[in-house]
């Protein structure tokens, strides 16, 4: 099993992820799941693919697109990582961790001029200038944006220059979750700004919804790369999901019956 969501030339991320499907092959491993987050944080999905057709001889890898990023990706990995020491195979924890993608949703709130904040999304057609004027007056302002990345799909909730209203939107789109689909759990994203974490956690310490904090990650170079140092997140996925047994899971597969997620864009 591996985890990719950093940024860095495709060529050259191909010839690593290669060598670590040898080095797994080598070390016993007949089927790896790779685990990479999506193309709006990382490119290493397509590099992933292109690795692992260089060595379909040595060994079978599956490249898994989590559909989010960062400690959304890691929630994938640890369930996994949970299932293989239960023993499961290959083909049915692929199938597994696809029905866990399905629920598993990322709120983040980049910093004004985070790499992320800059992207056009699946909703911004505008023309270049109208682009621009929108980059230089968000740069002047300060204002920030609440996006979610949900199903490899990146839709921005809110903007605003206040971080704690931003932060109330985010706890305000998960509550809207949980009325839906019932207690959630959640792991903090934070990139060194402690400030930024507490605007997070008061509004979540008093929400009205049931939840279980799993932890707290500490982003990566990479990952600030793209968000921003000062941005702030959370990952989250319906308890219920997160801890049915394995045996269900890989049987909803592809074909997931698992609620789509839908309740935060509507927040």
């Amino acid at each position: 099993m591996s985890v990719a969501v950093g940024r860095e030339g495709d060529d050259r991320m191909a010839l690593r992820l290669a060598e670590a499907y040898r080095t797994l092959a080598e070390q016993g491993y007949a089927c790896v799941i790779s685990v990479h987050s999506s193309a709006e944080f990382s490119g290493s999905l397509d590099a992933a693919r292109v690795a692992a057709a260089q060595v379909a001889d040595e060994v079978g890898v599956e490249t898994l697109d989590s559909g989010v990023a960062s400690v959304g990706t890691g929630m994938l990995v640890e369930r996994l990582a949970s299932w293989r020491s239960q023993g499961a195979d290959g083909p049915r924890a692929l199938a597994a961790a696809h029905a866990l993608s399905r629920s598993v949703r990322l709120l983040v709130v980049p910093t004004a001029t985070a790499r992320l904040s800059r992207r056009r999304t699946r909703h911004h057609h505008a023309s270049s200038l109208g682009r621009t004027a929108s980059t230089l007056r968000v740069r002047i302002s300060g204002e920030r944006a609440l996006f979610l990345l949900s199903r490899a799909a990146l839709t921005p909730l809110a903007r605003a220059t206040d971080l704690v209203e931003l932060t109330s939107r985010l706890v305000h789109a998960m509550s809207a979750v949980a009325a839906t689909e019932g207690a959630l759990v959640y792991a903090l994203l934070e990139t060194g700004d402690a400030r930024a974490v507490r605007a997070v956690e008061k509004p979540l310490d008093t929400n009205e919804f049931v939840s279980r904090c799993l932890g707290t990650a500490h982003a990566d170079e990479s990952v600030v790369e793209t968000i921003g140092a000062g941005a702030v997140g959370v990952a989250f996925m319906p308890a219920r999901v997160y801890t049915a047994p394995f045996s269900e899971l890989a049987l909803l597969g592809l074909d997931s019956a698992v609620q789509p997620n839908q309740g935060a864009e509507g927040s």
